[in-house]
């Protein structure tokens, strides 16, 4: 494992309150010392800052979640942006979904879905450590059925994204 990067290690830096990202110092300060940064968050807002954040950074980022029997896995580098991918209103939309009662949304939590979302996030994130290319950028699962995802924005944005420039 050691020789995934010139530091001999891998470590994650813990983010801590979330809800305070609007000032987005103290994230970039994190992503700064990261090599890939794995999005496993409830709502898409975070999920958005941390993208901006990785963009400014040249960071790759490893989305993921999971809802009942489906989830979904992505890799999001070389200045893919959330905006551009989901548009704006749902991009900084700050519903929180979670398994638990805590989310003003809550959704079903199938331990296999997010078991399988997990081990994808820590697989890509491996590979892309490694410099591994012509893996998948993205997958769902439906049901146990795991399908490519293209990862791209829509197809009615066209040039380069204003959130991100």
């Amino acid at each position: 494992m050691g020789k995934l990067n010139d530091h001999g290690s891998i470590s994650l830096d813990e983010l801590v309150g979330i809800e305070d990202v609007i000032d987005d110092k103290p994230l970039n300060e994190a992503i700064e010392n990261m090599d890939i940064a794995l999005a496993c968050l409830d709502n898409q807002f975070a999920r958005t800052m941390l993208n901006k954040c990785c963009i400014s950074n040249a960071v790759p980022m490893i989305n993921g979640g999971g809802e009942a029997f489906s989830g979904v896995v992505e890799v999001l580098e070389n200045g893919t942006c959330m905006t551009c991918r989901y548009g704006k209103d749902a991009a900084y939309t700050q519903e929180i979904i979670s398994c638990q009662e805590t989310g003003t949304r809550p959704v079903a939590s199938i331990v296999t879905t997010t078991a399988w979302v997990g081990a994808m996030q820590a697989a890509l994130a491996l590979l892309n450590l490694a410099g591994i290319k012509g893996h998948s950028e993205g997958m769902s699962w439906d049901s146990g059925i795991v399908h490519d995802r293209p990862v791209g924005g829509l197809p009615w944005i066209k040039g380069e994204c204003s959130c991100h420039i």
